[in-house]
């Protein structure tokens, strides 16, 4: 009798996490351009619950085990404008879906000079002589004004020959800064966070040649310390400036320090 009890339970409970399992929804769609060619490679982000997946070489994903309730899902890929999408998730709800993402290319009006251009003081002193040394890439604050409502990491998917790497979701997620004209280091035991290991993919970071990041002249992350510093921590609204040098060959001489073989960006604050 005893023993019958005991199945009974088990079974009762092994139907709960069916059902429990089966209540999760699932979201599948395509990514393509305004001529509907695929864009592989798009992340399909679903917050708050922060599941995401990115799309395949024919620019489909599949997305499965998303809790019911009130979801943004946003879509972005290098080079276009992110699409974002609010969608209420019912028990075992499927949700289909075809984003066209639009390219965020950036054009630029004619300037006429007429007069001397305005020379930077005080702690941007360093950023304004740096700028007439002709390398890397400048944003002055008339430049992020008019992104001020969005993240750094959207801001800087424009930078050509920048890369944005993909944290790993138990290292915080968001996203970390890469030069693509360096080799990419090799994964090392500090790449993995929170005592993971480096060989996993859920707690270490990619191989990559990871950026410098400088806050108002410091360096705030190097290489050797500890795993790189996540951009979505710094908002646009609080920079009034930002300097980005995409490899070696760009860097001045005083941000030649040791670990910054692979570029720098520097953030200056208001």
């Amino acid at each position: 009798m005893e023993l019958t009890r005991l199945g009974l339970i088990l079974a009762l409970a092994q139907g709960r996490g069916l059902a429990v399992v089966s209540a999760q929804a699932v979201f599948r769609g395509s990514a393509v351009t305004v001529d509907g060619a695929p864009v592989a490679g798009a992340e399909i982000l679903v917050l708050p619950i922060r599941l995401s997946v990115v799309t395949d070489r024919l620019g489909n994903f599949t997305l499965a085990g998303i809790p019911p309730g009130a979801s943004t899902i946003t879509v972005r890929a290098v080079g276009y404008e992110p699409v974002h999408l609010e969608h209420d998730f019912g028990p075992a709800d499927t949700l289909t879906r075809a984003f066209v993402l639009r390219r965020s290319a950036v054009t630029l009006d004619s300037v006429v000079v007429k007069a001397a251009p305005v020379e930077l003081t005080g702690k941007m002193a360093n950023f304004s002589r740096r700028r007439g040394m002709g390398f890397g890439r400048f944003y002055l604050q008339s430049d992020l004004t008019a992104r001020e409502h969005s993240t750094l990491t959207d801001f800087l998917r424009q930078v050509a020959g920048f890369r944005l790497i993909r944290r790993p979701d138990k290292c915080g997620g968001g996203f970390s800064a890469a030069g693509s004209r360096g080799a990419p280091m090799a994964q090392m035991s500090w790449m993995a966070c929170y005592g993971g290991s480096p060989r996993d993919p859920t707690t270490a970071f990619p191989a990559a040649c990871y950026l410098t990041v400088y806050l108002d002249g410091v360096r705030v992350w190097t290489w050797g310390s500890y795993e790189p510093s996540n951009l979505d921590d710094y908002s646009i609204a609080t920079l009034q400036g930002i300097e980005i040098y995409r490899g070696p060959a760009e860097l001045p001489t005083e941000l030649q320090a040791t670990g910054s073989a692979c570029g720098a960006i520097v953030l200056w604050t208001k």
